[in-house]
This record gives structure tokens, C-alpha cells and sequence, in this order.
């Protein structure tokens, strides 16, 4: 007769052990941190993401994300290669840097020359005023 000693052994052994760290790297991050160049940083929730608009021209674009109650508003190029990480709720970070950095910046990806993060709820506010 198998013992339960033996019989918790004999499964330990025959299960794949999990990771806990490989499960959560695979997992989306749950917020995304914004950090601005003169030292601000946010915090904010995916789980509070309604929705990005990009506009602009090849040399300027404006990317806005509105999450929870908040707009973070990203100047710079190329940040529609942004948008598929917004999308998937997969981009932990972002970050500007000044626009002297522009030139060594790397042409195949991203660049945030400015980001601001203000209340939605202002910002309706001032486009209410101004229309």
C-alpha cells in the first residue's frame, strides 16, 4: 500500500513545477507609469483606459490617452508605433526627453519630446471655453 507521503512525493515529481516569476511575465502590467523629464511621475490604471487619438504630421504628432480621469497628452514622431503596446495594454513606461536628444534618437522607434498628464475633466472644460 502507497503512503500519502509517497503519494505527494510521486506528484510533485510527475507535475511540471510552477514559476510564479514566468506566469507574470507573461501577464499585461496592470498600470502604466508616465515620467516627465522635470521629475513628475504618475501612476495610472489600464483597467481605467478609454481611448487614444493621434494626430498630427510626420515631423509633430500629438498622441492623447485618456485613462481614468486623466489625459496624457505625448508630443513627438513616430508615436503611432505606440499605439499597437497601448492597445494590448502592454507599455509600463513612458518618458519624454528634450528635443536635443532628437538627433541621436533612433529612427525606428518612438520619440516623446514633451509629455504632460492634466485632469480629463479640465480639459473638457477648456475645449468647452474655447469652442
Amino acid at each position: 500500500m502507497i503512503t500519502l507521503k509517497e503519494m505527494v512525493r510521486e506528484r510533485q515529481t510527475s507535475e511540471p513545477r510552477s514559476d510564479a516569476s514566468t506566469e507574470k511575465a507573461d501577464m499585461p502590467p496592470r498600470g502604466i507609469r508616465i515620467d516627465a523629464w522635470n521629475g513628475e511621475k504618475w501612476i495610472l490604471p489600464w483597467g481605467y483606459f478609454y481611448s487614444a487619438h493621434l494626430q498630427g504630421t510626420a515631423d509633430r504628432e500629438q498622441l492623447v490617452l485618456r485613462i481614468a480621469h486623466h489625459e496624457v497628452v505625448l508630443e513627438g514622431v513616430r508615436l503611432a508605433l505606440l499605439l499597437p503596446g497601448i492597445a494590448g495594454f502592454q507599455l509600463e513606461c513612458l518618458r519624454d526627453l528634450p528635443g536635443k536628444f532628437r538627433v541621436d534618437a533612433d529612427e525606428n522607434v518612438p520619440f516623446i519630446s514633451r509629455v504632460a498628464v492634466r485632469p480629463a475633466a479640465d480639459s473638457e472644460q477648456a475645449r468647452a471655453e474655447t469652442s
